[in-house]
């Protein structure tokens, strides 16, 4: 009888050339990013994609607004705005990505569980 863990390194090595084809059919960000969108949290993602427009729009106001003002308390006004735009949108786009990762995660989890139980099921 052999042990389960020269059982999973044969499985392993024997499903070298899947694993090449799986690795070079990898999904790319826009298909990620739409999965995402299919989820549980898919309202969540609507409604930080529309505050991130909002914020984008805001910081190219604020920018703009910095380049006209003539005096030096609205260079700082419209600058701390652009600033404070500028990291609420990297911010919720940082948030964003991590649930487009959770996703891939998850997916990439229930994978492994499929194969570990064919495994299991070919004993």
């Amino acid at each position: 009888m052999t042990s389960i863990d020269e059982r999973i390194k044969a499985e392993l090595e024997g499903n070298s050339e899947a694993l090449d084809s799986f690795l070079d059919e990898q999904a790319d960000f826009g298909e990620l990013a739409a999965d995402a969108f299919k989820g549980g949290l898919r309202n969540t993602m609507i409604i930080a994609l529309a505050c991130v427009i909002i914020l984008a729009s805001a910081f190219i106001w604020s920018l703009v607004e910095f380049i006209a003002a003539t005096d030096a308390l609205g260079k700082i006004t419209w600058g701390v705005w652009a600033v404070l735009s500028a990291l609420g949108a990297a911010m919720i786009e940082l948030w964003a990505n991590m649930q487009i990762n959770r996703v891939s995660l998850r997916k990439e989890i229930k994978r492994f569980e499929l194969s570990v139980q064919r495994m299991l099921d070919r004993r």
